[in-house]
């Protein structure tokens, strides 16, 4: 068990701080301030490393439809790939 003042260091910001009290977990940062600056980097993080992956993870599994051309009323026409003109 920790005693009451013992010298801890902020996940957040690096800075030294004492324990406040020897009773319940060991505090990990030195303000509440940090603790929530802390978690909304853990919240971005989850969402960027999701965004790569669904990036990177290719256009099949962004959408299973083909591509088409054509208005929103029927007819819609898979596009289909055609030779570039050198002219």
């Amino acid at each position: 068990m920790s005693d009451e003042g013992e010298l801890l260091r902020c996940m957040w910001c690096h800075e030294e701080f004492r324990r406040p009290s020897p009773i319940g977990r060991t505090p990990r940062y030195c303000k509440p301030s940090h603790r929530q600056r802390a978690k909304e980097g853990r919240k971005t993080d989850r969402a960027v490393s999701a965004a790569i992956t669904r990036v990177t993870a290719g256009p099949a599994s962004i959408s299973a439809r083909p591509e088409t051309k054509g208005g929103r009323k029927g007819g819609a026409v898979p596009v289909a790939e055609e030779p570039l003109a050198l002219w």
